[in-house]
């Protein structure tokens, strides 16, 4: 089984019955990516998580596609 190493950083943050992750890892080729998870509790009590990898390759498109979205976001409040 492949050992799980710690995130090289890591913060969350809290919205309600929700919990948002971000953590900075590394590949097996050593290389860093970004990992957004989800943590929830419906209402039923069941727990899931989703995960999204922005791979090293990513990071810049996502970093502005990011941008523009919280920019837009800022135009209609």
């Amino acid at each position: 089984m492949a050992e799980i190493t710690p995130p090289l950083f890591s913060t969350k943050f809290n919205a309600g019955r929700r919990n948002f992750f971000f953590d900075v890892r590394k590949t097996k080729d050593d290389k860093p990516y970004i990992r957004i998870s989800e943590a929830s509790v419906k209402a039923n009590g069941e727990k899931q998580r989703a995960n999204i990898m922005i791979f090293e390759s990513e990071i810049e498109n996502f970093k502005s596609s990011l941008s523009q979205v919280f920019g837009f976001v800022e135009t209609i409040k």
